[in-house]
């Protein structure tokens, strides 16, 4: 799907498919279709739709769902109330309702998930990189994170290390979130 999206208009020929699949999927299949008809068709309402019924899914649906509102952007703006209540959704890793904080500032460029992010940057470390990478796009929105993002960078030990263990990941997740830093306050300034 992912391939035809980005053919654009020239997939036409491949509709059926596409419609098919947002009719008889489910979950990241059936959002990945939804955003290959928008970017062929330029109609964002069978995307929409199916978006609304993934968004009351299992977590890495709604996530899914979330990400589709966040491409749409503007054209998902009276998705608003439905992405807001996804915020308060229970949320265990944190991951959901950063996707809601992305899709809520894309769609209208609203902060209502700040604390949502705060918490999240708290709690699981791992989404520390997107989470930075939201607030440079929030800019002084993202104030009250400032200091969270001074500690991290002055932090001697690293966000990525644990006692229990590692992954092949955590020296370039860790330079990568440290090359985001500073560019995040910047962008939040003073």
């Amino acid at each position: 799907m992912l391939l035809l999206g980005g053919l654009g208009p020239e997939a036409v020929d491949a509709l059926p498919y596409v419609r098919a699949t947002m009719a008889d999927e489910t979950g990241t299949t059936a959002t990945s279709a939804a955003t290959a008809f928008h970017r062929i068709t330029g109609d964002p309402g069978p995307a929409l739709d199916v978006f609304d019924r993934e968004l009351t899914g299992p977590d890495h649906d709604c996530r899914a769902a979330l990400s589709g509102y966040e491409a749409l952007g503007a054209l998902a703006a009276d998705r608003v109330p439905r992405i807001l209540k996804t915020l308060r959704r229970r949320d265990h890793t944190g991951w959901t309702r950063v996707h809601a904080a992305r899709a809520l500032w894309s769609v209208a460029g609203r902060a209502d998930g700040l604390p949502a992010l705060l918490t999240a940057w708290r709690t699981n470390a791992f989404t520390r990189r997107e989470i930075t990478q939201l607030w440079t796009a929030m800019g002084p929105s993202a104030a009250e994170a400032r200091p969270l993002l001074a500690a991290e960078q002055a932090a001697v030990r690293r966000h990525s290390t644990s006692g229990s263990g590692w992954h092949s990941g955590a020296v370039s997740d860790d330079e990568e979130l440290l090359r985001l830093l500073p560019t995040a306050l910047a962008a939040i300034g003073r």
